[in-house]
């Protein structure tokens, strides 16, 4: 099902929204959103768009850049590959 027909054109207005906003940032943490590093994924970032939205990105650096001690280093991520995009009603 297409995004208008689960949730609303409201909602998918805003997801094409967020989209537009991952793709005109040049790295992940110059986002304006909460993000929350995956404790299992190292290489994956879950943003906190709002209650309702989050997007889940995974780093897609051939060799994603990482920080002295092997994390990735978000501050220089430009590449990402979306995951899901998780809508909730509640």
């Amino acid at each position: 099902m297409f995004a208008e027909e689960m949730h609303g054109v409201e909602m998918a207005r805003d997801i094409r929204a967020r989209l537009a906003d991952i793709r005109a940032e040049d790295v992940v943490s110059d986002l304006y959103c909460k993000k929350t590093q995956d404790s299992t994924y190292k290489n994956i970032m879950i943003l906190n768009f709002s209650e309702k939205l989050k997007i889940i990105v995974k780093a897609n650096h051939n060799s994603n850049p990482q920080d002295d001690i092997g994390n990735i280093d978000w501050s220089k991520v430009s590449r990402i590959k979306i995951i899901s995009i998780e809508v909730h009603n509640g």
